[in-house]
């Protein structure tokens, strides 16, 4: 605990270290929920008027609020919601295209994905119906400190070999 080993050893593609034991804790199931929809308000004032809203989704024109916890909180984040502009009711999360990849938020806002996509707000997340663009080559201080901590955890080589994380 205190260190963010989880997200280390995720990103590493299984060449930092292997899972041994794995502990799941989960939440209790919310009391309600609901998925609406916010239509003509800028994505980043929805993000910000609900209080811990389970996901915010956008697909470049509607944004889909998903609220869940007590009625109570649920129709307190509705009301924002509303405070902002037209809400509407949702049957549940937007259909999702077959790609999925991580894009930060700023990098959507400032240059949303090409073609069909849902992003998900804060969570770094998109689906697209295209492949993700082309990564940026590492710069060699990256490519140096990556290749020190493969040294580190994996000393002879034996995690995932020929993997590059």
């Amino acid at each position: 605990t205190g260190f963010n080993l989880p997200k280390l050893l995720t990103g590493s593609l299984g060449t930092l270290g292997c899972l041994a034991e794995v502990i799941l804790r989960t939440n209790p199931t919310p009391s309600t929920d609901c998925w609406v929809t916010v239509d003509g308000v800028d994505r980043l004032a929805v993000r910000d008027a609900v209080l811990r809203p389970a996901a915010v989704m956008w697909d470049g024109e509607v944004t889909h609020v998903h609220l869940e916890g007590h009625e109570v909180d649920v129709d307190a984040g509705r009301d924002a919601l509303e405070a902002l502009g037209r809400v509407e009711d949702a049957s549940g999360p937007p259909p999702l295209p077959p790609h999925r990849w991580s894009m930060s938020t700023r990098a959507m806002i400032e240059r949303p994905p090409a073609g069909r996509f849902v992003a998900s707000l804060g969570a770094g997340v998109v689906w697209s119906d295209l492949d993700a663009p082309p990564a940026a080559p590492s710069s060699p201080a990256v490519a140096e400190l990556a290749a020190r901590t493969k040294q580190t955890f994996d000393p002879t080589g034996r995690l995932n070999p020929g993997r590059v994380a």
